[in-house]
């Protein structure tokens, strides 16, 4: 989409070309003269503004960002190949125009016109700044002032999904998670490799005492650390030994009925209440697992049929018969063939082997344990949904006191906001010194430069004021226009300087007469560029097209109003010299 504005910033170059063409055209000058004119009047500001603009491009190469670092080579290139392009295609298409014309035995119509392009809007600003310049500067510094008080109060955003597309379905869900499950998608993850592996197990207890974590899973829990084992491994020896005892024995009760029935019915009781503290803690896992064997829900109402049930309904049938004796002996078939078998599970299940990764099953491995085996995932669940209010920076915080290499989206977009930051203060003050430096080898007079760089300073602050107002906020993405406002925003005030320095003092009207039409239409079409991020689905891009485009029209009309005023109180007033060094001034620039 930058491609887009660039053609906005490209064409502004044509615009002054052509401007000053037909100007000179409307004068009665011939093809020659007018093409000869235009560049002295109109080519060494193209140029400057250019440059200005290319340099705060360039500047994105102090980002650490490696995408505003691209954004600067390619736009920056982009804006010197518009540059040349136009400096070298406008004259040649002009003069192979005026050959055809010749050719066919025409007069260019331009001299023939009745309306000269030079805009009565701009000559109605010209007239109005002239007269009443200490009007203008104290007015326009009074906005500016007023504004700059609102400045501080412009905000960040560090919340990626105010910066997607508003109404998205995966967003919604997101809210329903927590909601529904009490846990949110976006979690931090920790790579541990195979040595670190034992310290696990206390890292893992400390996230799961902090208050914005809900869970914690890892490959300790399906694969115990040789501590875990060792401390484990008197229970398994315990339970190894009881199970060899029981397996000698030679006489096993034979199973009663009640006692069966009634030692069923206190576990269900004991599950139920389980599930009710699983509900109560907050372990939605332990809860759901619990209530399936149940049959129960979290409000603890019956709603499905569990093997429970079945068992009952088998254990306390009428026997419709049958012998009290042939129920104890069909108990004691069943018992004779379940017992072993569960005997032998407990065993293999008891045993102080370590468990390999292959025994574990693939959902298992593919989850925690890297490709190469090397490096296990630790997955961090926050309770709440990380993205509302600033349960994020809590969360966050809370898990860097346990941590410091956890990654995930949620710390990315603290991240991404630090180096937006970071990188937008960079890139502004780079673009700042070398905007300032080609401004002073072109006028080479300091006073000219600082004077100058006030429209701009006005226009920061003000943007920054109407964005605090308007509760726009910056982001990693329409950051970007602070340099930028310093290398395009400048441009205007630019063009002024060179034409009022050629006209000469208390010619200021004809200054902004001249130049006013071309600036106008260059700012039109470079906020037609911009603006057309504002259509865009993605609030991020339709930010930064609001931003950008509302920066270039207060510099328009800093540069417009505010500059030309001070130059004619300062100049004119103050009997200040703004010319250059070696300055001569060409009397042929003020024929009419």
């Amino acid at each position: 989409m930058y491609m887009v504005a660039l053609v906005g910033l490209g064409v502004d170059y044509a615009i002054h070309l052509m401007t000053g063409f037909i100007q000179e055209r409307d004068k009665g000058k011939n093809f020659s003269d007018a093409i000869e004119n235009t560049f002295a009047k109109s080519g060494r500001g193209i140029i400057i503004g250019a440059l200005t603009t290319a340099a705060a491009f360039f500047a994105m190469l102090m980002a650490d960002s490696e995408i505003l670092k691209e954004l600067g080579i390619v736009a920056g290139t982009g804006i010197l190949a518009e540059l040349v392009s136009m400096l070298i295609l406008i004259p040649a298409l002009l003069g192979m125009r005026q050959k055809r014309l010749e050719k066919r035995g025409k007069d260019d119509p331009m001299l023939s016109r009745n309306n000269t392009i030079r805009s009565d809007f701009a000559s109605v600003i010209g007239r109005w700044v002239s007269n009443k310049p200490g009007t203008f500067t104290v007015a326009f510094l009074i906005i500016g002032i007023a504004l700059a008080t609102q400045a501080p109060k412009v905000q960040i955003e560090d919340n990626l999904m105010n910066m997607e597309a508003k109404g998205l379905e995966s967003i919604k869900y997101q809210d329903l998670m927590v909601d529904e499950f009490g846990t949110a998608p976006d979690v931090l993850y920790l790579i541990k490799d195979n040595d670190s592996t034992e310290s696990l197990p206390p890292e893992i207890d400390k996230l799961k005492k902090l208050d914005s974590v809900k869970s914690v899973d890892a490959i300790t829990d399906w694969q115990p650390t040789d501590t875990q084992r060792s401390e484990r491994l008197p229970y398994l020896r315990e339970i190894r030994e009881n199970l060899t005892a029981a397996a000698g024995l030679s006489d096993t009760p034979a199973p009663d009925p009640n006692l069966l029935t009634e030692e069923l019915y206190r576990l269900e009781a004991n599950l139920i209440e389980m599930g009710d503290l699983a509900i109560l803690g907050g372990t939605d896992k332990a809860a759901f697992a619990l209530n399936k064997v149940t049959g129960l829900d979290n409000d603890g109402n019956k709603v499905a049929d569990t093997a429970f049930d079945r068992l009952f309904n088998i254990l306390e049938a009428p026997t419709a018969g049958k012998s009290a004796d042939a129920e104890t002996t069909a108990l004691s078939d069943f018992q004779a063939v379940f017992s072993p078998r569960l005997r032998n599970r407990i065993l293999a299940m008891s045993s102080s082997e370590k468990i390999s990764n292959e025994e574990l099953p693939k959902m298992i491995r593919d989850t925690f344990i890297s490709k190469d085996g090397k490096s296990n995932l630790v997955t961090i669940s926050p309770r709440e949904n990380p993205w509302h209010g600033q349960f994020r920076k809590v969360f966050n915080a809370q898990v860097s006191t346990v941590t410091d290499q956890s990654t995930g989206m949620i710390l990315a977009a603290d991240q991404l906001g630090n180096i937006a930051e970071h990188d937008s203060v960079r890139a502004l003050i780079a673009a700042l010194i070398a905007v300032f430096l080609i401004l002073l080898a072109d006028f080479r007079n300091l006073r000219l430069t600082l004077l100058t760089f006030l429209p701009l300073l006005l226009s920061f602050t003000s943007l920054y004021g109407l964005m605090a107002l308007f509760g726009i906020k910056f982001d990693f993405v329409n950051i970007i226009a602070v340099p930028l406002l310093v290398g395009i925003g400048i441009d205007d005030s630019v063009h002024i300087n060179h034409r009022y320095l050629m006209e000469g003092r208390g010619r200021m009207n004809l200054a902004i007469s001249e130049t006013g039409s071309a600036v106008a239409l260059t700012t039109i079409t470079t906020m037609i560029g911009f603006s057309s991020f504002i259509p865009s689905i993605m609030r991020a891009m339709r930010s930064t097209g609001i931003v950008l485009t509302l920066a270039m029209a207060l510099a328009f009309i800093y540069s417009v109003f505010l500059h030309p005023a001070l130059l004619i109180l300062v100049s004119e007033k103050l009997g200040w010299n703004l010319n250059p060094r070696f300055f001569k001034k060409e009397e042929s620039h003020h024929e009419a």
